[in-house]
């Protein structure tokens, strides 16, 4: 989660933080682009639009390269390295 769609977090609104809803699950985004991603993830294995590609320490799928390249950065020993980003309201970093 990037730090601009943690901040929608302390929003009040739910429907204002997430205006973005899936229509297979009701799982809500703050983005539209996280929607896309995010339903890619109800295609079928093997599908050529769902764009799996593996993980080269541990062979995860993952259904694009920036999720790929996000993924990558959970098999780094540096918390700071691997969260850059801190929020100044309540410490959560990402």
């Amino acid at each position: 989660m990037s730090l601009k769609t943690h901040l929608n977090l302390h929003i009040d609104d739910e429907n204002a933080k997430r205006p973005y809803k899936c229509n297979h699950c009701g799982r809500r985004f703050t983005q539209s682009s996280g929607l896309r991603y995010h339903e890619k993830t109800h295609l079928p294995l093997g599908d050529p639009r769902k764009g799996d590609l593996n993980c080269e320490i541990c062979g995860k799928l993952c259904c694009s390269s920036k999720a790929l390249d996000y993924h990558k950065l959970k098999h780094l020993d540096d918390e700071e390295a691997r969260l850059p980003y801190k929020c100044e309201e309540c410490g959560y970093r990402c």
